[in-house]
């Protein structure tokens, strides 16, 4: 009995000390946070008026007119009220990539049909969200870029940091903050941005298993890598972010079609002249759903919808022929401009996982095909990722391998036609020939693994 006892008494020391390394390690995680401003001095009460003018009916300052109170918060706050919204600043110049000594801030606009978390005080920007349907609403980000990013990699924690300390903005890319606003204010911000001549704007919709703060994050990693200077958005569905939700965050994609109808319109409506579209997994599915609703009304955004990637579709390959490539096919005789690109893998097992679930065919595994299912996709250019090295599941392919994202690069510069993009290779087959991604290692580098690095077709 008395060797269990102490026994306990060992093991709650033992947690004890865990407990203080674990806060001690905080408090100096907390130490390598953004750094902040010196509070400023606290302003000089005003004197008080001489004894003979108050006698004299001298008038004294109503405490309104006083300078108010300067109040320092210890934490920036994260989130702001619904009811707050309306009076959210409007920036008149806003720069997309704004460089630091230490880390880089890319700023994203962003739409997002998730309801409001009922936590007034979320532990992150990204907490104010949860991954029920709600209304639409707008609102502006800033996610921090490291110094020494690597084109093509996500830089974050392992499960172990994250359990030890906070994310540090010089190692990590880190969502720094979500601001709500009324769908107006952000439309205006977005102006002033065109306005300073970056005309195109790029949106990115994610897929299956994604929350917020990676839906961010991967928005301003791309929006970094390729070197971006115009409004980019991100639209973020409610995903729950479970690898076991695969059926339930179908249902919510297909549900979200129309609200990102509606974010396509607004952008469209606003002097930016080209809308860019890139699509991952799942995402693909719901953006081919809202172009559809987009082609069945003449919608005139679809004037302004130029450029279309869809990475890895998560789409059943006999409903893409049936009902969206001849919508992609109307949309091509109405903007001669309207271009789609499919990136596909045989080696995507996150696809062929969905094949067996849904019991069809993908897309996005669809990368050698003959040259008479090549005429049969037309206008859709198919390129084959195959060989682009990527995490375990072969499916993350457009936002962490450099050779793909180098393509995407290209595709925005110079334009999709296959034959002039050298960051392709072309592939002798018995039909004709197919264009696919050359192999290189995943995160093999560009002359510069800086922003503003110089890709091969520059």
């Amino acid at each position: 009995m008395r060797k269990l006892i102490a026994l306990v008494v060992v093991c709650v020391g033992v947690l004890g000390l865990a407990y203080v390394f674990v806060q001690q390690t905080r408090n100096e995680a907390d130490a390598v946070a953004i750094p902040q401003p010196a509070p400023p001095a606290a302003p000089a009460a005003p004197p008080a008026p001489p004894p003979e003018a108050a006698e004299l009916g001298a008038p004294v300052p109503e405490a309104a007119e006083l300078d108010p109170p300067i109040i320092i918060a210890e934490e920036p706050v994260m989130m702001q009220s619904e009811a707050f919204v309306a009076a959210a600043p409007v920036l008149e110049e806003l720069m997309v990539i704004v460089e630091g000594d230490e880390y880089h801030i890319v700023n994203l606009f962003f739409a997002t049909n998730r309801q409001l978390s009922n936590d007034p005080f979320p532990d992150t920007p990204a907490d104010q969200f949860t991954a029920d349907m709600g209304p639409l609403r707008y609102g502006v980000a800033e996610v921090s870029i490291p110094k020494n990013h690597v084109i093509g990699h996500l830089e974050s924690q392992n499960l172990a940091q994250s359990w030890l300390s906070d994310p540090n903005p010089r190692k990590h890319v880190i969502l720094q903050s979500m601001d709500l606003q009324e769908p107006e204010a952000v439309m205006d911000q977005l102006r002033a941005v065109v306005a300073q001549g970056g005309t195109s704007t790029l949106m990115y919709i994610h897929g299956f298993n994604v929350g917020v703060d990676t839906a961010a994050r991967r928005a301003g990693q791309l929006t970094y890598d390729l070197d971006w200077n115009g409004p980019s958005f991100f639209f973020s569905w409610p995903s729950l972010d479970s690898a076991t939700a695969y059926n339930a965050d179908q249902e919510k994609a297909r549900a979200s079609r129309r609200d990102l109808e509606s974010v396509l319109e607004r952008i469209a409506a606003t002097e930016t002249d080209r809308i860019v579209i890139i699509a991952h997994s799942m995402g693909t599915d719901l953006l081919a759903q809202a172009l559809e609703l987009l082609d069945a009304r003449q919608s005139p955004a679809l004037d302004k919808i130029e450029t279309v990637i869809l990475a890895a579709p998560d789409i059943n390959e006999l409903i893409f022929r049936a009902s969206i490539l001849p919508a992609i096919t109307a949309i091509t005789e109405r903007n001669p401009n309207f271009t789609v690109t499919v990136y596909a893998s045989e080696r995507d097992s996150a696809l062929q996982l969905s094949e067996i679930t849904n019991g069809a065919l993908r897309i996005g595994v669809m990368s050698t095909i003959t040259d008479a299912q090549r005429e049969a996709l037309r206008p859709v250019l198919l390129v084959d990722a195959s060989q682009a090295q990527t995490n375990f599941f072969g499916h993350t392919y457009i936002n962490d391998n450099a050779a793909v994202i180098e393509d995407v690069y290209c595709i925005l510069r110079k334009g999709p036609d296959p034959t002039i993009r050298i960051t392709l290779e072309g592939v002798p087959q018995p039909e004709g020939p197919g264009f696919r991604i050359p192999p290189r290692e995943r995160n093999a580098s560009l002359d510069n693994a800086d922003q503003g690095a110089q890709f091969v077709c520059d």
